[in-house]
């Protein structure tokens, strides 16, 4: 996978990230069917969304929708990350052993350029 190859010649963590789809304000999880809504995609033309994402710094991201036109992150919008700033209650990483990272929680941002 190019994201592993990524992390190993630069050195950098691979972070595993959990989808969270919740109906703003209330908390409440999405459906299935309104994700799919929401993103715009039928059933039948993808079998499944994503439940996680894997993030770098340094990788290459595009924005697939519009996020907020008065800062110009809009669609095909594309950048690199160079930070990702962790949600405070993440607990504290370990990465003696392994640069491979499932968080908790998605980030608090990422930062682009």
């Amino acid at each position: 996978m190019c994201l592993e190859r990524h992390c190993k010649l630069t050195g950098n963590i691979k972070y595993i990230v959990p989808s969270e789809d919740y109906i703003n304000g209330s908390g409440q999880s999405l459906s299935n069917d309104l994700r799919y809504t929401i993103a715009g995609i039928k059933r039948s033309t993808m079998g499944k969304l994503p439940n996680r994402i894997e993030l770098a710094i340094g990788m290459k991201a595009m924005i697939l929708f519009n996020l907020s036109t008065d800062a110009e992150i809009v669609n095909r919008t594309r950048g690199t990350i160079r930070d990702i700033i962790l949600d405070p209650r993440e607990e504290a990483l370990d990465l003696s052993m392994d640069r491979t990272v499932k968080l908790k929680y998605p980030p608090a941002t990422c930062g682009t350029i």
